[in-house]
């Protein structure tokens, strides 16, 4: 059977909407079903708080691989918050199983303290070798996020420890550019 899947993700608070990508491993000559829903945990939907609450149900119709679901995000300038979480769940599947808890996290960064100069923090991440693309999140703020009232950019380059350029992944290098207000980029 094939297996459904959703990954963790980090969005900033100023973003306005996040896009969850639902997943299966492979195509299927069968129409899959699959409830979806967040659901609150240290955020609260709803219109005055941090994101509009969905639920429902996607439909993959044979050969089909992936569906979106967009997540309204509310950009609340009048506190100051720390790093807030909320869950999308997949449930009820049909013609499919669920990956791992069938779950994912989803993490808002602030951006309500504005800094001329805010700090800039890169997240560890682990990525099985088979995924073929290991992701970063970069925020302005740690735990506190954090945003300028000016562009920021700040330039970003791999280097081997115990991988090897090359051999265990490909070397990149690049910048990157946070508008005024924005507080995370992966």
């Amino acid at each position: 059977m094939p297996v459904l899947s959703v990954s963790d993700r980090v969005v900033g608070e100023g973003d306005r909407f996040l896009d969850m990508v639902v997943k299966l491993d492979a195509a299927s000559t069968q129409t899959i079903t699959v409830n979806f829903a967040t659901a609150d945990y240290t955020t609260r939907a709803g219109q005055f708080n941090d994101y509009f609450g969905l639920s429902g149900t996607l439909t993959f119709l044979p050969g089909e691989t992936s569906k979106v679901v967009r997540i309204d995000l509310i950009d609340d300038s009048s506190t100051v918050e720390t790093l807030e979480r909320f869950t999308f769940g997949l449930s009820a599947p049909q013609n499919a199983t669920l990956a791992g808890e069938g779950y994912a996290w989803v993490q808002i960064v602030d951006n309500d303290t504005v800094r001329n100069t805010p700090g800039i923090f890169v997240r560890d991440t682990i990525v099985d070798e088979q995924a073929g693309v290991a992701r970063f999140v970069v925020s302005l703020g740690r735990v506190l996020g954090e945003a300028s009232a000016s562009t920021v950019t700040v330039d970003y380059a791999t280097a081997d420890g115990t991988a090897v350029a090359g051999s265990d992944y490909a070397a990149q290098t690049g910048r990157l550019t946070f508008a005024p207000g924005e507080s995370v980029k992966t």
